[in-house]
């Protein structure tokens, strides 16, 4: 913060929604260790992109 009360930003993401499926390895490699990912849990979703430092909370976004 700044003598006037700005805040600037953090330069790091703590809660990332992955909006498709073709972006999602990115998007998980971008959240900071202890942040949430958020995405479409329709899309099938490797094993190889989990992360357990990291909450992922899956939303069924396309059956609605």
């Amino acid at each position: 913060m700044t003598r006037e009360a700005y805040a600037a930003r953090a330069g790091r993401i703590d809660i990332m929604v992955a909006m498709n499926a073709e972006t999602y390895s990115k998007d998980v490699r971008e959240v900071a260790s202890g942040g949430f990912l958020i995405f479409d849990s329709t899309w099938p979703r490797s094993a190889l992109l989990q992360r357990g430092d990291i909450t992922v909370i899956g939303v069924p976004l396309a059956r609605w």
